[in-house]
């Protein structure tokens, strides 16, 4: 890994962290926002520990692999924003019928 891309994956997922931060401390649906950070910190060690480019932050860039970075927002970030969703309104859900 180049230095670039070591730092682009830092600065991305240490923002996206803080911003979960910031929300969690305005207790702004906290539940749900944990439940995100623990799924984002899931894949990213997933997807850095096992070399899986897809769960990956920030990968080498395809045109210039040797100097550039690519980000991937929606498989890294969206997919476990979404799942989270999904979870945390459906137990919502079930909780209310019973």
């Amino acid at each position: 890994m180049n230095t670039q891309l070591v730092f682009s994956a830092v600065w991305y997922i240490g923002v996206t962290l803080a911003v979960c931060v910031v929300l969690i401390q305005k207790k702004y649906r906290v539940r749900l926002i944990s439940l995100f950070m623990g799924l984002y910190i899931a894949g990213q060690i997933l997807g850095y520990g096992f070399d899986i480019h897809l769960l990956k932050a920030v990968v080498p860039s395809t045109t210039h692999p040797n100097a550039g970075t690519d980000f991937q927002i929606i498989p890294s970030t969206v997919f476990p924003l979404l799942l989270a969703v999904v979870i945390y309104f459906g137990h919502r859900r079930v909780a209310e019928t019973e």
